[in-house]
């Protein structure tokens, strides 16, 4: 007799939940061309932020 428990297999609803909420990440063609220069300002690199978040969150660091 098999003791060990059976693994309840996920739907693609609840994988596809698991994935999105895990992997907030942007592919290597995702946007490309969306920033062709460096932003000159604070103002000019949040307005691109709006259309498209790219960058990583802000973490704290432990010292602070």
């Amino acid at each position: 007799m098999n003791d060990k428990k059976k693994k309840r297999e996920l739907t693609n609803e609840e994988i596809d939940e698991n994935i999105f909420e895990m992997c907030n990440i942007c592919s290597t063609t995702d946007c490309t061309g969306l920033i062709q220069v460096v932003p000159r300002t604070e103002a000019e690199l949040e307005s691109y932020e709006e259309l498209y978040p790219f960058r990583p969150p802000f973490l704290p660091r432990d010292d602070d």
